[in-house]
């Protein structure tokens, strides 16, 4: 198969999207266990149907998270061949393209093979050291302003849910009208809390605001570097290879947040662009 036939970034776009799908079943499958925990508690009624609707989607839930955990991984694959190939020029083999594309869903690969193709990066430079690095710097820019703001979406929602839960446990415990009642609102709003814990969205949150940050810092080094007068294909490389590792051990960004941001960023992008030309 060449390289032409494929529309690389498009694929690794599918992949990713559709591993950020199975990342929501994760999380509904998460909250639904929480929200029949809580009416079993509530109500005291089909406990043992509430079990085993609970262990089902525990189950599914893990299934969910490798399913998506593989197409993120394949997605990471794709994406390091495209920014070689879109930043220095350097083809995609055979063996590389068959070896990929091997473990792609074959409705991946025929969306790509049909997609038209159009530029990704907004750098107008031929495939040079000096491309790799304005995409590169591109690309960081966009990931420090998306996970920044994730970061703070996310430790919103989780301190919010976090103080509703503790305010309403403290409220009913001091002055529910009975015992039963209190213990079971109790129980409820330490489900919550616990569910915030340890489903890891306090943590989510850090890792949000450590991807910008590591993004920040690989953007202001691509700048430093794209004024130097000579940049080595090797610097270059290294460069992209920091922000490769970073973004494989970054939480995703979800799809729906990057197009409510995208035409904004877009548009300071493309300032920023024309004030440099």
């Amino acid at each position: 198969m060449a390289e032409a036939d494929f529309n690389w970034e498009q694929l690794s776009g599918s992949l990713a999207d559709q591993s950020k799908r199975w990342w929501g079943y994760v999380i509904a499958c998460q909250v639904l266990v929480v929200v029949i925990s809580a009416l079993v508690t509530v109500f005291g009624s089909w406990a043992r149907l509430g079990a085993l609707l609970a262990a089902a989607l525990t189950v599914g839930c893990t299934l969910a998270q490798w399913r998506s955990d593989r197409l993120r991984r394949l997605s990471d694959a794709v994406k390091r061949k495209f920014e070689m190939l879109d930043g220095l020029g350097w083809p995609i083999s055979g063996k590389e393209a068959s070896d990929l594309l091997v473990a792609v869903p074959k409705s991946f690969r025929e969306k790509a093979k049909t997609t038209e193709k159009v530029p990704y990066y907004a750098s107008l430079e031929q495939p040079s050291a000096q491309r790799l690095l304005a995409n590169l710097e591109e690309s960081a820019w966009w990931t420090k302003h998306l996970t920044a703001s994730m970061a703070q979406l996310t430790a919103l929602i989780c301190v919010v849910v976090f103080v509703i839960a503790a305010v309403t446990m403290i409220i009913t415990l001091s002055s529910a009208p009975n015992q039963t009642t209190a213990e079971m609102i109790a129980k409820v709003s330490t489900s919550v809390i616990v569910f915030v814990f340890s489903g890891g969205y306090f943590r989510l949150a850090f890792e949000y605001s450590r991807y910008s940050r590591a993004a920040e810092r690989i953007e202001d080094s691509a700048h430093e570097m794209l004024r130097k007068q000579e940049i080595t294909d090797i610097e270059a490389v290294k460069l992209l290879h920091d922000y490769q590792i970073a973004r494989a051990g970054a939480p995703s960004i979800p799809t729906w947040f990057w197009r409510l941001r995208q035409r904004d960023l877009n548009e300071v992008w493309g300032e920023r662009m024309r004030a440099r030309s």
